[in-house]
């Protein structure tokens, strides 16, 4: 659901001064810090306010010379950093976003542990439907949980036919990439694993369609189950131990200003352009996708 702009206050952390280091291109490039007194070079060390500011904003810089060359930043582009770019990550990630961040910690692990506890650890594929559960779908892989994602988006207020959606010129394509990321009838079934489709649904109609979708793939049964987003939350929410800091309140402004949308890994791919999934899932990753994964990774991955 997407509801009319609203302003939301995102708290930073400031960053730490780093004392007596300074980085230029081409040693980052070379992976080696050493010192400087050159006048082109910027230091990390600061001083005052203004100090700090330019701290921050030249590890910005750095980090995004770093993720540069990564199309995608997967885990194993993760487990493969050296010393000098996880440092620089590492201080660049450091209180990135961390509403958004503590928001999807704490809801992916007690997803991750209710689907673990109903369906063993296992036993279950977790499906985001579009891009709004995607952080979340995300940070249970990282944790171990087998993952996918669905791209398709602008069915909020679809009131036509499915058949409409099926029967468009590109359709194949999109049902063969479905196949490759294992949303087949023949897999599912001799999986044996339960298939969790979830979506953040305030009106319902994508989980409606998506719905009718997969059954014309033949995509049916017992072991396929559709999970509307917030009312498991609330569940979640009301029965943890530790009550999670983001409210059922605040995680329907997240999910309905689609605040979170801002670390997909993918764009968004329209119901009427499905043939062009492909094309959607290639496209380079945001830098703001890549940090705020990068810090969800180095939460949850081992290396």
């Amino acid at each position: 659901m997407k509801i009319s702009p609203i302003s939301l206050t995102t708290q930073r952390r400031t960053f730490s001064p780093l004392n007596s280091y300074s980085v230029s291109k081409e040693k980052i490039q070379n992976d080696v810090f050493v010192s400087s007194k050159k006048k082109e070079e910027t230091s990390f060390a600061s001083r005052g306010s203004f100090g700090i500011k330019k701290s921050e904003k030249f590890l910005q810089r750095a980090a995004d010379f770093v993720l540069r060359k990564y199309k995608k930043f997967t885990p194993q582009d993760f487990k493969s950093l050296n010393r000098v770019k996880e440092g620089i990550l590492e201080r660049a990630s450091k209180g990135y976003f961390d509403d958004a961040y503590v928001a999807v910690v704490e809801t992916s692990k007690l997803m991750k542990k209710y689907f673990d506890t109903k369906y063993g650890s296992d036993g279950y594929v977790f499906v985001s439907i579009g891009r709004s559960l995607e952080p979340f779908s995300n940070a249970m892989g990282y944790m171990g949980a087998q993952s996918r994602m669905l791209p398709i988006s602008g069915l909020h207020g679809y009131s036509g036919n499915y058949r409409k959606i099926i029967s468009q010129e590109g359709f194949g394509r999109y049902s063969d990439y479905m196949k490759q990321i294992g949303i087949d009838a023949k897999v599912i079934k001799e999986s044996g694993k339960k298939y969790i489709f979830s979506d953040y649904s305030y009106y319902g109609d994508t989980m409606r369609v998506v719905k009718d979708i997969l059954k014309s793939q033949g995509i049916k049964g017992s072991q396929v189950e559709f999970v509307d987003f917030e009312p498991l939350y609330q569940k979640l929410y009301n029965g943890s131990k530790k009550t999670p800091k983001t409210s059922p309140e605040l995680m329907h402004l997240h999910l309905g200003y689609e605040y979170l949308k801002k670390f997909s890994q993918t764009e968004p791919l329209c119901y009427y352009r499905l043939g062009d999934v492909q094309d959607i899932v290639d496209a380079p990753q945001s830098y703001a996708s890549k940090l705020f994964n990068y810090r969800l990774m180095r939460k949850f991955i081992k290396k």
